[in-house]
């Protein structure tokens, strides 16, 4: 099928999900969660950094050298040498850079613990992973450089490796003039990050596939009672209800950036018939595919 920039993406039904290597550490009030994509892997050239993308994580983007931009459905953000982009769970965002070794991100999850008499570690991080919109700090050159060790997975240590992105996102968050908390839904501490990460990308990466409860189920290596109950708490919904919102997201992003027939981009995000296409879709914008083309290609 077509991806979002219109490159050809070829299904299979061997999909391989890419390594990463999740590391969790505990202090005071604040479970912080890493995810790092592991850039030597061969399964990893297809990162969906390069393809618009969202995930229920904040990602953290590190340009070590040149440039990067960071394309959002509202803007576009350039990052240099030293500057860090804090996206937050839910923007679909993705980066356009050559260079795959000028820059990194890491998938981060703050979970509060609810215990007195600690210090507030976690109101001081949600200032930057939380929120609604990007944001772009400058950093230290010593702050920059020890985050993308960390994203490159060097000297990679179960302890010192998130304890030590602790330290420097509490390094970034107190040069932020703020003081007000910024609140999403709880999040339990049982959520594995690299879990939600794979569970997107099996989605993302097999649209033409019939992907059931099942098979989904055991590529995460869990029951599907335990996946049920995962998506459940993690996106208030059902399994089925997740894949149809990304295929039709998807499809709208095609009608309006493709010029390949509404059936063909139907059939090409999972839609047996073009009925069932058009219903669907109906149903999640208030109008028909080519009702939206149309109203696309109005304004251009």
């Amino acid at each position: 099928m077509e991806s979002l920039q219109g490159e050809v993406i070829h299904m299979t039904n061997s999909f391989m999900l890419p390594v990463r290597h999740e590391y969790d550490i505990t202090v005071e009030n604040i479970t912080l969660r890493l995810l790092i994509t592991d850039l030597d892997d061969e399964n990893s050239s297809g990162s969906p950094a390069y393809n618009e993308h969202t995930h229920a994580y904040c990602e953290l983007f590190i340009c070590k050298e040149g440039s990067i931009t960071i394309i959002t459905e509202e803007t576009e953000l350039t990052l240099s040498a030293g500057m860090l982009a804090f996206v937050p769970a839910g923007i679909p965002h993705f980066c356009q850079n050559e260079c795959s070794r000028c820059w990194v991100s890491i998938g981060l999850i703050a979970c509060r613990r609810r215990i007195s008499g600690v210090k507030n570690i976690y109101g001081i991080l949600s200032r930057l992973l939380n929120g609604a919109s990007v944001r772009i700090l400058t950093a230290d050159e010593t702050i920059t450089d020890t985050v993308f060790r960390i994203g490159m997975d060097e000297d990679a240590d179960p302890v010192r490796t998130p304890l030590t992105m602790l330290m420097k996102l509490v390094e970034l968050a107190e040069g932020i003039n703020s003081t007000t908390d910024i609140p999403l839904p709880p999040i339990s501490s049982r959520f594995d990050i690299n879990r939600i990460a794979q569970l997107e990308q099996i989605i993302d990466g097999n649209y033409q596939q019939e992907l059931t409860l099942g098979v989904t189920a055991e590529k995460l290596y869990l029951s599907k009672s335990q996946l049920t109950r995962f998506v459940r708490a993690r996106y208030g919904t059902t399994f089925h209800k997740i894949i149809l919102a990304r295929r039709l997201d998807a499809a709208k992003k095609l009608l309006a950036e493709s010029t390949l027939s509404i059936e063909r981009i139907g059939s090409s995000v999972g839609f047996r018939s073009k009925s069932s296409f058009y219903r669907s879709f109906r149903k999640r914008y208030g109008m028909t595919p080519a009702e939206y083309r149309g109203k696309i290609t109005a304004r251009q």
